[in-house]
Protein backbone atom coordinates (compact mmCIF):
# COMPACT_ATOMS: atom_id res chain seq x y z
CA UNK A 1 0.00 0.00 0.00
CA UNK A 2 1.12 3.25 -0.89
CA UNK A 3 0.28 7.06 -1.43
CA UNK A 4 -0.34 9.03 -4.51
CA UNK A 5 3.34 10.09 -4.46
CA UNK A 6 4.43 6.70 -4.31
CA UNK A 7 5.61 6.51 -0.36
CA UNK A 8 5.13 3.59 1.77
CA UNK A 9 4.95 2.95 5.68
CA UNK A 10 8.83 2.81 4.99
CA UNK A 11 9.09 6.12 3.98
CA UNK A 12 7.33 6.96 7.13
CA UNK A 13 9.53 5.36 9.27
CA UNK A 14 12.48 6.77 7.53
CA UNK A 15 11.42 10.08 7.81
CA UNK A 16 10.52 10.32 11.30
CA UNK A 17 14.15 8.16 11.95
CA UNK A 18 12.48 5.08 13.59
CA UNK A 19 15.00 2.60 12.47
CA UNK A 20 13.39 -0.10 15.19
CA UNK A 21 9.76 0.37 12.34
CA UNK A 22 12.14 -0.20 9.58
CA UNK A 23 13.68 -3.75 10.71
CA UNK A 24 9.94 -4.46 11.31
CA UNK A 25 8.35 -3.69 8.09
CA UNK A 26 11.15 -5.62 6.49
CA UNK A 27 10.54 -8.41 8.33
CA UNK A 28 7.13 -8.48 7.41
CA UNK A 29 8.22 -8.56 3.99
CA UNK A 30 7.59 -4.90 2.48
CA UNK A 31 10.00 -3.90 -0.21
CA UNK A 32 11.36 -0.25 -0.69
CA UNK A 33 10.66 -0.34 -4.01
CA UNK A 34 11.94 2.14 -6.83
CA UNK A 35 12.58 5.87 -5.40
CA UNK A 36 13.68 8.76 -7.87
CA UNK A 37 14.73 12.13 -7.12
CA UNK A 38 11.85 13.45 -6.85
CA UNK A 39 10.01 10.81 -4.56
CA UNK A 40 13.05 11.03 -2.21
CA UNK A 41 13.07 14.92 -2.22
CA UNK A 42 9.42 14.86 -0.77
CA UNK A 43 9.88 11.48 1.61
CA UNK A 44 12.98 12.24 3.11
CA UNK A 45 13.04 15.78 3.55
CA UNK A 46 13.06 16.11 7.39
CA UNK A 47 14.55 12.76 7.68
CA UNK A 48 16.95 12.44 11.04
CA UNK A 49 15.37 15.48 12.69
CA UNK A 50 14.82 13.67 16.29
CA UNK A 51 16.34 10.72 17.80
CA UNK A 52 19.60 11.29 18.75
CA UNK A 53 23.31 10.26 17.47
CA UNK A 54 22.92 6.44 17.73
CA UNK A 55 18.88 6.41 16.45
CA UNK A 56 20.67 8.06 12.92
CA UNK A 57 23.51 6.47 12.60
CA UNK A 58 21.50 3.18 12.89
CA UNK A 59 19.14 4.75 10.09
CA UNK A 60 21.74 5.69 8.15
CA UNK A 61 22.99 1.91 8.12
CA UNK A 62 19.57 0.56 7.35
CA UNK A 63 19.57 2.68 3.92
CA UNK A 64 23.14 1.57 2.74
CA UNK A 65 22.15 -1.50 3.33
CA UNK A 66 18.46 -2.41 1.71
CA UNK A 67 18.52 1.02 -0.36
CA UNK A 68 21.82 2.12 -1.19
CA UNK A 69 20.40 3.73 -4.49
CA UNK A 70 18.80 6.34 -2.06
CA UNK A 71 22.97 7.35 -1.53
CA UNK A 72 23.27 8.75 -5.92
CA UNK A 73 20.86 10.99 -5.48
CA UNK A 74 21.98 14.35 -5.15
CA UNK A 75 18.96 15.98 -3.55
CA UNK A 76 19.52 13.39 -1.13
CA UNK A 77 22.93 15.01 0.39
CA UNK A 78 20.97 18.36 -0.38
CA UNK A 79 17.99 17.62 2.16
CA UNK A 80 20.02 15.16 4.45
CA UNK A 81 22.70 17.74 5.36
CA UNK A 82 21.21 20.86 6.27
CA UNK A 83 19.72 17.83 9.68
CA UNK A 84 22.65 16.52 9.83
CA UNK A 85 24.86 19.15 10.30
CA UNK A 86 23.76 19.64 14.72
CA UNK A 87 25.11 15.80 14.49
CA UNK A 88 29.02 15.99 13.45
CA UNK A 89 29.07 12.25 14.34
CA UNK A 90 26.76 11.30 11.65
CA UNK A 91 27.97 13.17 8.93
CA UNK A 92 31.73 11.47 9.59
CA UNK A 93 30.05 8.19 10.28
CA UNK A 94 28.33 8.65 6.68
CA UNK A 95 31.90 9.70 5.19
CA UNK A 96 33.67 6.39 6.22
CA UNK A 97 30.88 3.60 6.02
CA UNK A 98 29.73 4.88 2.72
CA UNK A 99 32.93 2.55 0.91
CA UNK A 100 31.82 -0.71 2.27
CA UNK A 101 28.28 -0.35 -0.26
CA UNK A 102 28.98 2.05 -2.57
CA UNK A 103 31.85 1.21 -5.95
CA UNK A 104 34.74 3.83 -5.54
CA UNK A 105 33.18 6.50 -7.99
CA UNK A 106 29.88 6.74 -6.74
CA UNK A 107 31.62 7.29 -3.20
CA UNK A 108 33.59 10.00 -4.74
CA UNK A 109 30.81 11.64 -5.70
CA UNK A 110 28.44 11.27 -2.78
CA UNK A 111 31.50 12.96 -0.52
CA UNK A 112 32.00 15.63 -3.20
CA UNK A 113 28.29 16.32 -3.24
CA UNK A 114 27.98 16.22 0.93
CA UNK A 115 31.12 19.11 1.01
CA UNK A 116 29.51 21.38 -1.57
CA UNK A 117 26.02 21.05 0.47
CA UNK A 118 28.27 21.57 3.86
CA UNK A 119 29.75 24.66 2.19
CA UNK A 120 26.88 25.72 1.40
CA UNK A 121 25.04 25.91 4.14
CA UNK A 122 27.32 27.77 5.58
CA UNK A 123 27.77 30.11 3.02
CA UNK A 124 24.63 31.30 1.48
CA UNK A 125 22.35 33.73 3.09
CA UNK A 126 19.27 31.67 3.13
CA UNK A 127 20.71 28.80 4.39
CA UNK A 128 22.96 30.65 7.20
CA UNK A 129 23.92 28.56 10.45
CA UNK A 130 23.58 31.30 13.39
CA UNK A 131 25.10 29.13 16.17
CA UNK A 132 28.79 29.73 16.41
CA UNK A 133 29.62 26.56 18.24
CA UNK A 134 27.79 24.41 15.40
CA UNK A 135 29.79 26.48 13.00
CA UNK A 136 33.02 25.46 14.49
CA UNK A 137 32.45 21.92 14.80
CA UNK A 138 31.55 21.97 11.06
CA UNK A 139 34.43 23.95 10.09
CA UNK A 140 36.74 21.01 12.22
CA UNK A 141 35.66 18.62 10.11
CA UNK A 142 36.27 20.58 6.70
CA UNK A 143 39.66 21.42 7.68
CA UNK A 144 40.66 17.95 7.41
CA UNK A 145 38.07 16.55 4.69
CA UNK A 146 38.06 19.54 2.34
CA UNK A 147 41.49 19.18 2.12
CA UNK A 148 42.06 15.21 1.57
CA UNK A 149 38.58 15.69 -1.03
CA UNK A 150 40.21 18.45 -3.06
CA UNK A 151 43.18 16.84 -4.41
CA UNK A 152 40.98 14.51 -6.06
CA UNK A 153 37.81 16.89 -6.69
CA UNK A 154 37.88 20.10 -8.69
CA UNK A 155 35.44 22.59 -9.90
CA UNK A 156 32.17 22.11 -8.13
CA UNK A 157 31.82 24.86 -5.56
CA UNK A 158 31.35 27.56 -7.91
CA UNK A 159 28.17 25.80 -9.02
CA UNK A 160 26.66 24.78 -5.62
CA UNK A 161 27.53 28.44 -4.44
CA UNK A 162 25.87 30.23 -6.87
CA UNK A 163 23.46 27.99 -9.06
CA UNK A 164 20.19 29.73 -7.21
CA UNK A 165 21.32 33.25 -7.56
CA UNK A 166 19.74 35.64 -10.06
CA UNK A 167 20.98 38.55 -8.55
CA UNK A 168 24.63 39.59 -8.96
CA UNK A 169 24.34 41.74 -6.30
CA UNK A 170 23.56 38.75 -3.74
CA UNK A 171 26.65 36.86 -5.50
CA UNK A 172 28.68 39.04 -4.16
CA UNK A 173 27.90 38.40 -0.33
CA UNK A 174 27.68 34.70 -0.55
CA UNK A 175 31.65 35.01 -2.35
CA UNK A 176 32.78 37.34 0.46
CA UNK A 177 31.44 34.12 3.21
CA UNK A 178 33.26 31.62 1.06
CA UNK A 179 36.38 33.54 0.84
CA UNK A 180 36.24 33.98 4.85
CA UNK A 181 35.52 30.00 4.76
CA UNK A 182 38.58 29.19 2.81
CA UNK A 183 40.74 31.56 5.20
CA UNK A 184 39.33 30.43 8.28
CA UNK A 185 40.47 26.47 7.15
CA UNK A 186 43.85 27.43 6.14
CA UNK A 187 43.56 27.43 2.62
CA UNK A 188 45.91 29.97 0.18
CA UNK A 189 42.53 31.65 -1.63
CA UNK A 190 44.28 32.37 -4.34
CA UNK A 191 45.76 29.17 -5.51
CA UNK A 192 42.29 27.71 -4.15
CA UNK A 193 40.12 29.90 -6.41
CA UNK A 194 42.96 29.95 -9.37
CA UNK A 195 42.17 25.84 -9.70
CA UNK A 196 38.80 26.14 -8.87
CA UNK A 197 38.60 28.25 -11.71
CA UNK A 198 40.31 26.73 -14.27
CA UNK A 199 37.36 24.43 -15.95
CA UNK A 200 35.58 27.77 -16.37
CA UNK A 201 38.47 29.99 -18.33
CA UNK A 202 37.54 26.84 -21.81
CA UNK A 203 34.34 28.78 -21.79
CA UNK A 204 35.38 32.03 -21.26
CA UNK A 205 34.89 32.27 -17.51
CA UNK A 206 30.67 31.49 -18.55
CA UNK A 207 28.79 29.29 -16.00
CA UNK A 208 28.02 26.27 -18.08
CA UNK A 209 23.84 27.23 -17.20
CA UNK A 210 21.97 29.75 -15.63
CA UNK A 211 21.36 31.79 -18.60
CA UNK A 212 18.14 33.74 -17.67
CA UNK A 213 16.75 36.05 -20.52
CA UNK A 214 19.35 34.90 -23.26
CA UNK A 215 21.62 37.02 -20.16
CA UNK A 216 24.95 34.45 -19.42
CA UNK A 217 26.89 34.76 -16.49
CA UNK A 218 30.24 34.99 -15.69
CA UNK A 219 32.28 34.15 -12.96
CA UNK A 220 35.08 37.08 -11.20
CA UNK A 221 37.45 36.57 -8.83
CA UNK A 222 40.15 39.65 -8.57
CA UNK A 223 41.68 41.94 -5.46
CA UNK A 224 39.65 43.42 -3.58
CA UNK A 225 40.61 47.66 -2.97
CA UNK A 226 41.07 47.35 0.62
CA UNK A 227 43.11 43.60 0.70
CA UNK A 228 41.71 40.21 0.28
CA UNK A 229 40.05 38.94 -2.90
CA UNK A 230 35.96 39.80 -4.48
CA UNK A 231 34.51 36.63 -5.37
CA UNK A 232 31.22 36.97 -7.40
CA UNK A 233 29.13 36.41 -10.59
CA UNK A 234 28.21 38.92 -13.23
CA UNK A 235 25.64 39.08 -15.90
CA UNK A 236 27.19 39.16 -19.63
CA UNK A 237 25.76 41.61 -21.89
CA UNK A 238 25.64 42.68 -25.43
CA UNK A 239 28.14 45.71 -25.62
CA UNK A 240 25.76 46.35 -29.64
CA UNK A 241 22.06 46.37 -27.66
CA UNK A 242 20.57 49.90 -26.74
CA UNK A 243 21.15 51.15 -23.31
CA UNK A 244 24.26 49.01 -22.82
CA UNK A 245 26.52 51.92 -21.16
CA UNK A 246 23.69 52.48 -18.94
CA UNK A 247 22.95 49.10 -17.63
CA UNK A 248 26.42 48.16 -17.14
CA UNK A 249 27.08 51.20 -14.91
CA UNK A 250 24.14 50.43 -13.04
CA UNK A 251 23.48 46.66 -12.85
CA UNK A 252 19.74 46.86 -11.34
CA UNK A 253 18.50 48.42 -14.13
CA UNK A 254 19.47 45.06 -16.01
CA UNK A 255 18.54 41.71 -15.37
CA UNK A 256 18.69 41.77 -11.85
CA UNK A 257 15.60 44.02 -11.44
CA UNK A 258 13.43 40.72 -12.42
CA UNK A 259 14.76 39.46 -9.19
CA UNK A 260 14.12 41.22 -6.53
CA UNK A 261 15.81 40.53 -2.84
CA UNK A 262 15.84 42.68 -0.52
CA UNK A 263 12.64 44.19 1.71
CA UNK A 264 10.28 45.70 0.59
CA UNK A 265 10.35 43.44 -2.55
CA UNK A 266 11.07 40.24 -1.03
CA UNK A 267 7.77 37.99 -0.53
CA UNK A 268 9.46 36.28 2.55
CA UNK A 269 11.28 33.20 3.50
CA UNK A 270 8.79 30.06 2.50
CA UNK A 271 6.11 31.74 0.86
CA UNK A 272 4.98 31.49 -2.42
CA UNK A 273 3.50 33.44 -4.68
CA UNK A 274 0.14 34.15 -5.34
CA UNK A 275 -1.81 32.82 -8.36
CA UNK A 276 -4.19 34.83 -9.99
CA UNK A 277 -7.57 33.10 -8.68
CA UNK A 278 -5.61 33.92 -5.02
CA UNK A 279 -5.09 37.27 -6.36
CA UNK A 280 -8.83 37.72 -7.19
CA UNK A 281 -9.79 36.04 -3.66
CA UNK A 282 -7.79 38.01 -1.95
CA UNK A 283 -9.54 41.48 -3.79
CA UNK A 284 -12.82 40.52 -3.21
CA UNK A 285 -12.59 39.83 0.70
CA UNK A 286 -10.78 43.09 0.71
CA UNK A 287 -13.52 44.62 -0.88
CA UNK A 288 -16.23 42.65 1.47
CA UNK A 289 -14.81 43.81 4.36
CA UNK A 290 -14.29 47.25 3.45
CA UNK A 291 -17.77 47.20 2.83
CA UNK A 292 -19.21 46.11 6.09
CA UNK A 293 -16.74 48.25 8.18
CA UNK A 294 -18.92 51.38 5.82
CA UNK A 295 -22.21 50.14 6.37
CA UNK A 296 -21.53 49.69 10.13
CA UNK A 297 -20.06 53.38 9.83
CA UNK A 298 -23.26 54.54 8.37
CA UNK A 299 -25.39 53.06 10.83
CA UNK A 300 -23.28 54.71 14.11
CA UNK A 301 -23.47 58.22 12.09
CA UNK A 302 -25.92 60.40 13.92
CA UNK A 303 -28.70 62.44 11.81
CA UNK A 304 -28.27 65.71 11.23
CA UNK A 305 -30.34 67.98 13.97
CA UNK A 306 -32.17 71.35 13.90
CA UNK A 307 -31.80 73.05 16.65
CA UNK A 308 -34.35 73.91 18.33
CA UNK A 309 -34.27 78.00 17.97
CA UNK A 310 -35.12 77.46 14.54
CA UNK A 311 -38.36 75.30 15.25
Amino acid sequence: MHDVFGRNLLHASTRYCRPDVYRLLLHHGLKPGHLDSWILHISIRSTYSSGGNVRQIDMLRLLLVHQPEVFEHFYFAFRLVPTLLRSRDCIEWLWHNVTCILPNEEVIALRSCLLQMVVRNICVPIYLLRDERVIERIERFLEIKMKEHYLCIRGHFMESLFADTNSSLESSEIGSRFIDLLSRLGFDVEAFMRSELDRYHNISGYFPWGMIFDHRKKIIFEPADKGGWLLRWEWVLDSCLPGYLVVSEHIALGPDICWPTDWPFDIGEHKFYYSDDEHDQQFERRMNNKARKQRAKAKRKRGTRVPGAWV
